[in-house]
C-alpha cells in the first residue's frame, strides 16, 4: 500500500541515486587526457593519462553497480520481499523480537553480499587487475570475505542486539538512548578500527624519511 512513508523512502533513495550519477557524470566531464603545464615537473604524463582512464573505468563501471544494485533493492520492496522475508523468521523464531531482528539483519547482509558479489570480483580481478594495482589471490579474497562475516558477527551482533533492546525497553525515548549507544560505539571503532582491525585485512609500514 502507498503512503507517505512509502513515498518519502523512495524518492529519497532514488533522489540520492540520481544526485550521485550526475557528481559522476560531472566528474567524467571533467577528465582530460592532458597534463596540465602546471604539473609538467610533478607527475609524468604517461601515468597521470593512465590514471584518468583508471577513474573514467572505475567510475562508469560503479554507474553499473549501482544501477543494478537499486533496481534490485526496488524489486525486492515493491514484490514484498521484506515482509516474506519478516515472516519467514518469524516462523523459526516465534518468541523473540531481538533474535528475530539479528536473523533478518543477517539475512539482509547476507543477501546484500552475494547480489554484490559478482561486481566485486569484476572489479578487483578484472579493472584493478588491467590497471597493475590488484595485489589480491582468490584466496586473500575469500579469507577477507570471511574476516568480515565474523566480524559482523563478533561487532556488529552485539550492537544490533543492544538498540534492538532498547527499543523493546524504552519506547518513544528508546532513539535517545540507541543514538548514545551507537555514538559511543563509533567512537570505540575510531580507535580499535586502525589498531587492530584494518590490519586483518592490509599490511601497514611506517612511511620512510624522504623527500615527498
Amino acid at each position: 500500500m502507498i503512503n507517505g512513508y512509502f513515498i518519502f523512502v523512495l524518492v529519497t533513495v532514488v533522489g540520492f541515486f540520481l544526485l550521485d550519477v550526475c557528481s559522476r557524470m560531472l566528474n567524467l566531464s571533467a577528465l582530460k587526457p592532458e597534463l596540465p603545464a602546471e604539473f609538467a615537473d610533478v607527475f609524468d604524463a604517461e601515468e597521470y593519462s593512465k590514471s584518468q582512464d583508471y577513474t573514467r573505468e572505475g567510475t562508469r563501471f560503479g554507474l553499473i553497480e549501482d544501477t543494478y544494485s537499486l533496481v534490485i533493492f526496488l524489486a525486492f520492496w515493491w514484490l514484498g520481499g521484506f515482509g516474506w522475508l519478516d515472516a519467514l523468521v518469524r516462523s523459526y523464531v516465534p518468541d523473540n523480537e531481538i533474535i528475530q531482528g539479528l536473523l533478518l539483519m543477517a539475512s539482509l547482509y547476507v543477501g546484500s553480499m552475494l547480489v554484490g558479489l559478482p561486481f566485486e570480483l569484476y572489479d578487483t580481478f578484472v579493472i584493478e587487475e588491467k590497471f597493475g594495482f590488484n595485489k589480491t589471490t582468490l584466496a586473500t579474497f575469500i579469507m577477507d570475505k570471511l574476516k568480515g562475516i565474523m566480524l559482523a558477527v563478533i561487532l556488529g551482533g552485539p550492537i544490533l542486539a543492544l538498540v534492538l533492546y532498547l527499543f523493546q525497553q524504552f519506547g518513544p525515548n528508546a532513539w535517545l538512548y540507541g543514538w548514545i549507544a551507537v555514538s559511543g560505539f563509533s567512537l570505540l571503532m575510531m580507535y580499535l578500527a586502525p589498531t587492530y582491525i584494518m590490519p586483518l585485512f592490509n599490511k601497514f609500514k611506517p612511511l620512510e624519511d624522504g623527500e615527498l
